[in-house]
């Protein structure tokens, strides 16, 4: 069983694997290709998501594994998901994490997504401007 499923999620799926896709590749090939070498992930968004998850942590008073395993984080560091749907697909998180959590982890992807890609077009012009 793939790390963060649970035999309910098998069930649910008529013990089906769910098929997950990031990029257009399923997870599993994903894993596959990268089982060797750990992806790389931002590890501003890393932090910035780490972040979040204290605030979330100790406003509700729980641990912050229940909220999010340090490996959910760097996948969604590595992935940027900037949707539920695309944050649903994420390892470790289902329709209930989704609907609790989402919408703030979303918005931090989606501002490191953007700051980097704002900090890319800038150095793409100074290198054509020099």
């Amino acid at each position: 069983m793939p790390e963060g499923e649970t035999s309910r999620d098998r069930e649910r799926m008529g013990g089906a694997q769910k098929q997950r896709k990031v990029h257009g590749f399923s997870i599993e090939s994903v894993d596959s290709a990268t089982s060797e070498l750990p992806p790389e992930y931002s590890s501003e968004l890393f932090e910035l998501l780490r972040d979040e998850r204290r605030r979330v942590t100790e406003a509700i008073s729980i641990l912050s594994y229940v909220v999010f395993h340090d490996t959910a984080l760097r996948e969604i560091a590595t992935y940027f998901p900037t949707s539920k749907e695309s944050f649903e697909r994420m390892r470790g998180i289902g329709r209930a994490k989704v609907e609790k959590y989402a919408d703030a982890f979303c918005r931090s992807s989606v501002i490191t997504a953007r700051n980097m890609a704002s900090q890319k077009y800038l150095r793409d012009f100074e290198n054509r401007t020099n």
